[in-house]
């Protein structure tokens, strides 16, 4: 599995947009992912813990149509997100950009990289298979193509 970024992004979604609206929202970048041609909006950002005592990562990926619109299957849309907390000590260790970028791994179920020189391997982010799945916007895609409406009357 692997991405592209696209050549030529979506305009950005206006100011007063509600709802589902075209555009990219502030600090998203489009991309492609190569095995499934889906095009997907990402996003990733860090800000100080609440306590200080680390960097509180967010990272969200949004299935779109060609204009930045988010992609909606029935009444549920295509997103995906996840959050991770790293002590000031990984930070410095690790990298505040490497630990971004393996956020946006996460959200675009993209194979989580390696802490550099550790023996065995450690993961960036430490995550089960489970959580990893529930993250990735390819899980969500996936889900999506086969949902259909469920109701009291399909079910009795």
């Amino acid at each position: 599995m692997s991405y592209t970024k696209m050549s030529t992004q979506p305009e950005a979604r206006a100011s007063d947009a509600v709802g589902i609206a075209p555009g990219l929202y502030t600090g998203e970048i489009a991309v492609t992912l190569d095995d499934t041609g889906d095009s997907v909006a990402v996003f990733v950002e860090g800000a100080p813990t609440d306590n200080n005592s680390g960097i509180a990562y967010y990272a969200s990926a949004r299935a779109i149509n060609a204009d930045g619109s988010t992609i909606v299957h029935g009444d549920v849309q295509i997103v995906t997100e996840m959050t991770h907390n790293a002590d000031h000590g990984s930070v410095d260790a690790i990298g505040a950009d490497v630990l971004a970028k393996n956020c946006v791994l996460a959200v675009l179920g993209e194979i989580i990289q390696a802490i550099p020189n550790t023996d065995p391997a450690q993961p960036v982010i430490a995550a089960d298979a489970m959580t990893l799945a529930n993250w990735s916007i390819r899980t969500m895609l996936s889900a999506s193509s086969n949902a259909t409406a469920i109701t009291t009357a399909s079910a009795v």
